[in-house]
């Protein structure tokens, strides 16, 4: 692939090929060479103008809508919404989670604009379920082509909604010529590992998780999750660091009210926001961090030190800083970038009274 984006950086016209064009054509390349029967394709950002959004799909899926990426996608859930659903292709089944009305509205206007029939993630009815505490859920659910019984590794109700809107894809994408059995979705949906979500790293005590929330919607589910499988922890301490354009203060905020101890770090990612500007940030509202570490390992060592023995570390704020902090306790070979900030610096955290960009 790379003479080819060489040759169009050369081309006055068309701009340097951006690193996630690069991997989608990679993707689709190494798709192609091993014959995959079929691949699931997940947009980078937005969907209308992705660069994966030149394929034309069996079903188009859209997951729940919250606010992200308001400096590019837009600050309301309707505008967001509108740039979700440009993955919606004339004549090709939508399956949409659960969403909020103005976000369905939006969906489904597009999706009869297509003459594109839409399936309800909410149409897969729940049976029976059970949060197991900290085990897999127990989960039951009855969908068009059978009865789901999932052992669901994942933890939060949100992931229930996952589930479901999971099995309303695959059905929606089940055909005479390629029926899938309920009992292979079962097993396929019960073997799924997701890491950085609510995951489990140590049982404790003090109990360790790590969880990539990023924004105000994540940062709930996460709420919940916690509570739904844990209890409310008495003694919390969250390990927060974030990456560029996302909301950490909102992931802070959703914990505020158990009077967490709050650990403020940056991982070795170039997006990595300055862990002082964000401890800045916090105590610009009102909300005063225990402190500021440089690096995740120096973060967990604080809050280890920090936490009861009975207590809770949550490590959250981004994927990035969730991914060191379970590299750290696994002992997993670090991944080292190459130095992409240059003359910038630091990410930086958006002003909250600042004009969205363009």
């Amino acid at each position: 692939i790379w003479p080819l984006a060489e040759r169009l950086g050369e081309r006055g016209d068309s701009g340097m090929v951006s690193v996630f064009e690069f991997q989608t054509v990679m993707a689709f390349s190494h798709f192609a060479e091993i014959g995959a029967d079929a691949a699931v394709i997940e947009v980078g950002l937005g969907g209308l103008l992705d660069s994966t959004n030149v394929v034309q799909p069996e079903v188009s899926v859209i997951t729940q809508i919250g606010l992200d990426h308001v400096a590019v996608l837009g600050d309301t859930i309707a505008a967001i919404a509108e740039q979700k659903a440009g993955i919606i292709k004339p004549g090709v089944p939508v399956v949409t989670a659960s969403q909020k009305p103005e976000a369905m509205e939006v969906i489904e206007r597009i999706a009869a604009k297509n003459n594109a029939p839409v399936s309800y993630a909410s149409d897969i009815a729940i049976l029976d379920e059970d949060p197991a505490g900290a085990g897999p859920q127990r989960v039951r659910l009855q969908g068009r082509l059978g009865t789901y019984d999932l052992r669901l590794p994942l933890l939060g109700k949100h992931q229930v909604g996952n589930a479901q809107t999971a099995i309303a894809a695959l059905e929606a994408f089940s055909s005479d010529e390629r029926y899938l059995e309920s009992s292979y979705i079962s097993a396929g949906i019960s073997a799924v590992e997701w890491p950085a979500r609510v995951q489990l790293l140590e049982a404790g005590p003090p109990t360790l998780i790590a969880d990539g929330a990023h924004n105000a919607d994540s940062a709930q589910a996460l709420r919940a999750a916690i509570e739904r499988h844990f209890g409310t922890p008495s003694d919390l301490v969250l390990i927060v660091g974030a990456a560029g354009g996302h909301d950490p203060l909102a992931v802070v905020t959703a914990f505020t009210d158990l009077r967490p101890q709050i650990i403020v770090t940056a991982s070795r990612h170039p997006k990595s926001v300055e862990p002082n500007d964000f401890a800045s940030a916090l105590a610009a509202d009102r909300i005063n961090p225990s402190g500021v570490t440089s690096n995740t390992q120096a973060a967990l060592t604080a809050a280890r030190s920090a936490v009861s023995p009975g207590g809770m570390i949550i490590a959250t704020g981004s994927l990035i800083v969730a991914a060191e902090v379970i590299e750290a306790v696994k002992g997993i070979e670090p991944e080292i970038y190459p130095d992409l900030r240059g003359s910038a610096g630091p990410a930086r955290l958006p002003s909250p009274h600042a004009a969205p960009a363009p």
